[in-house]
């Protein structure tokens, strides 16, 4: 109820807002359970263990600025080796593949070693509200949009 110059007035709802404002957190909801649901290790090791992901991840460019979309093909053996094909940057080059090993760690991330850099890295896996899903390192981002069966 609304008072305005002394009189008493009831506020009335425009069914329209109230049907956005409902749609809108309930959007909201399902997408923040996406977020922070990481897999665990089990989970993680079903989904990669002797299939292959295609996905891309984002390098900056010349600028800051400037980000460059570079796609990824991993084949996830169930021996634990693996082989990375990247589409660089700078199509000049073409594809690259290099092998190298992984692994789920006691806290459920993906752990990666590559023959180039001898290097192992690890992140978080969680289900991407697509339907991919993304492995989240410190600095980086991948995004696995499908996984196929199989390597």
């Amino acid at each position: 109820m609304i008072v305005q110059e002394g009189r008493e007035r009831e506020m009335k709802w425009n069914p329209r807002f109230l049907t956005f404002v409902v749609t809108m957190l309930a959007l909201l909801a399902i997408g923040n359970g996406y977020a922070g649901n990481w897999l665990n290790k089990k989970e993680v090791r079903q989904l990669l263990s002797g299939n292959t992901v295609n996905g891309f991840y984002m390098k900056p460019g010349q600028s800051l600025a400037i980000m460059q979309k570079v796609g990824i093909k991993i084949k996830f053996y169930a021996n634990g080796s693996a082989e990375q094909t990247t589409d660089r940057a700078d199509s000049s080059k073409g594809l690259y593949t290099e092998k190298g090993k992984w692994f789920v760690n006691k806290k459920g991330a993906l752990c990666m070693t590559w023959e180039v850099e001898n290097k192992k890295k690890c992140g978080r896996m969680r289900r991407a509200a697509d339907g991919g899903y993304e492995l989240v390192r410190k600095k980086q981002t991948f995004v696995y949009e499908e996984v196929i069966p199989g390597t």
